[in-house]
This record gives structure tokens, sequence and C-alpha cells, in this order.
């Protein structure tokens, strides 16, 4: 019998809390059996699961860890772990898998699991909606093993141009055009094959990424927005913080106060 939660789509019958949090590095020892299921945005960090039954993950940063109700296991925390998690009950047959999940839009990922929080933290009335964004999170974990073939070359092509995105983010030149000359194809093509492989667009994944290291910066609060834009390779700090604010739904520094007040 397949246990996981992506083998059928399963009701979700309660939701219990929504919170973030962090641990320091450190071995916890095995842990009583949880008493609800959950979904956790690792944010920041790894760690190593051991379970009862003798099955182990492994999470970093921008999986979704799915731990199941009943579930017992101890953690290896590697590097200080930040994460997002939504303790809830799925209906029917207990007998579920935990299991880690990488989803295909980071960016939207995250941007659901914040508006989550936010909307369960100021509106704990509202089910409606904080049960229609658990869903989109069930959702996002569902899409992330549908998987079409592709061959070993195209991937690897693929991957070179995921890993020059990330060395070149300060570049504001940076385009998919200079991505199709760097790894040899047509853009056409490689628009349709990124889309296939990472989910999003090229340019939808350059700007994601440039956010991601935004808010990196924005945690350290001592860099002005005009440098955190110069270092992320936006133009000009006015047209980060539009695209902050439409991707997010908040703007930079309310961001940089929401990180400053998790930390006290």
């Amino acid at each position: 019998m397949d246990n996981s939660i992506t083998s059928q789509q399963r009701y979700i019958n309660r939701i219990l809390l929504v919170r973030k949090n962090y641990i320091d590095p450190k071995r916890i020892a095995m842990c009583h059996p949880r008493k609800s299921d959950a979904f956790i945005l690792i944010l920041n960090g790894s760690c190593k699961y051991r379970f009862s039954d003798g099955h182990r993950l492994e999470t970093m940063r921008g999986d979704i860890l799915y731990l199941a109700k009943d579930s017992q296991y101890e953690m290896q925390v590697m590097e200080r772990y930040d994460f997002i998690y939504a303790d809830f009950y799925f209906d029917g047959d207990p007998n579920r898998q935990s299991d880690v999940f990488k989803p295909k839009d980071g960016q939207e990922t995250e941007n659901t699991f914040f508006r989550l929080l936010r909307k369960y933290a100021e509106e704990p009335d509202a089910l409606a909606e904080i049960m229609e964004l658990l869903y989109r999170i069930y959702q996002i974990v569902v899409r992330s093993r549908i998987t079409t073939y592709l061959s070993n070359d195209v991937r690897a092509k693929i991957e070179k141009a995921r890993a020059f995105i990330s060395m070149n983010l300060t570049d504001p030149d940076l385009s998919v055009y200079a991505l199709t000359k760097e790894i040899g194809m047509s853009e056409a093509y490689f628009r349709a094959l990124f889309k296939e492989l990472c989910g999003i667009s090229p340019s939808r994944f350059i700007t994601d990424q440039r956010l991601i290291r935004a808010k990196e910066l924005l945690e350290l609060r001592y860099l002005s927005l005009e440098e955190i834009a110069r270092q992320c390779g936006f133009s000009s700090a006015s047209y980060f913080c539009r695209v902050f604010k439409k991707s997010l739904g908040i703007t930079a520094m309310e961001y940089c106060r929401m990180s400053q007040n998790d930390s006290t």
C-alpha cells in the first residue's frame, strides 16, 4: 500500500497551529509520537531525521518536510534551523509516511507559507481563507512529485544555467539571453525546458533568487536599501522595492521589522 500523501488527494480535517521558529545546532533525542500532521518549510539550515521505523530523511533550505501523525524520530540539527510549520489533522487512515518534498517554485512556496503565517496570526477566525492557503501548500507538495523525462544532457545544461544565475546575481544585465549564450541553446528552447524542469520561467527564477538574497541582507539590518539593491542586481532601490512588494505582499522595510521581531 502506498502511504505517500501524494498518491491520492486527502482531506484536511482541522488546522491547529501555524508558527515560525528555529533550533540551534544540536542533537535531539527520540521525540514522543507526534500528535498531529505537519507541513514545515525550511527557511534556513539543515537537519537529519531518523525515524523509529528505521527510515531517514534530510532537509535543507527550500524543502517542505511532511511529518506524519504518530511518527517518532530523533533530529540532528547541522546549523541554525529556521522554519515555518503548520500543525493540522489529515482525515482517514493514519498510516502515512513522513517525507521531504522539493517545490518547483521556491518563491511561490515561501510566499504561501508567509501568507498562511500572517493570516493565522492576524485573523485566526478566518478559517476558510486559512484552510485555502493550507490546501494550496498541499497542492505545491503534490506538484513537486509530477515529473517529465528529460535527458541527462538537458538536465546538466539547466543546472549549469542555475549555477550561472547564482554566481552572477549582482549583475543587473543578467538575462535569459546571457544564459542561453553561456550554455549554447536557443532562447525559445531554453525557456521551455527550464519551465518544464524548474516549474517557473528563467526570468522569474532570476527574480526569485535575487529576492531570496535580498531577504538575507535585510535581516542583517545594517545595509541601506540602495546597497541591498546593488548587491542583488536590481537597477535601483525604487525598482527593488516595487518588485519586493509585488512578490511578497509587504514592503522591504515591513519584512525587516518582522524579522527583527522574530529574533527578539
